[in-house]
């Protein structure tokens, strides 16, 4: 519909006030910014924030993937695979114990100068679990 407003920051290439649909059913007015990355790609973020500049949208966004990135690490490298718990402290109280038990694991590996991965390394604690610490010590030690 029209430019929003003209911005000071050189990666914003449009800042666009627009409506979305079709002829018979149009949506209410949203934000169309499009900012050039440090790659040279192109990225467009619709929002319904008018009260931002368009770099604090891209700021947002930036921040945002961030956090998702953080999220895909956290279920890769420290066995969350599913959060117990929906609340602000329930998430972050989990994240702390996992984060915990992954550098426990690794202190771990450092301390007997193991060959096996963190992740094996898990896998025995998991199955030694009730057993003698010997029995983990000796699977653990490089001989």
């Amino acid at each position: 519909l029209e430019t929003y407003e003209p911005s000071q920051s050189k990666n914003i290439l449009r800042d666009q006030m627009v409506v979305l649909g079709t002829q018979v059913y149009l949506t209410s007015p949203f934000r169309l910014v499009t900012i050039q990355d440090e790659k040279g790609k192109q990225l467009r973020f619709v929002t319904n924030r008018f009260d931002v500049t368009a770099q604090e949208v891209a700021d947002m966004y930036k921040a945002r993937w961030q956090i998702e990135l953080f999220f895909k690490h956290i279920k890769q490298h420290m066995t969350i695979k599913k959060l117990f718990s929906y609340s602000e402290k329930g998430v972050s109280n989990q994240i702390i114990l996992a984060m915990i038990a992954s550098l426990l694991t690794y202190l771990l590996k450092v301390e007997t100068g193991s060959k096996k991965s963190p992740f094996q390394i898990k896998r025995l604690l998991k199955h030694l679990l009730f057993q003698p610490f010997e029995e983990l010590w000796v699977l653990l030690v490089p001989t």
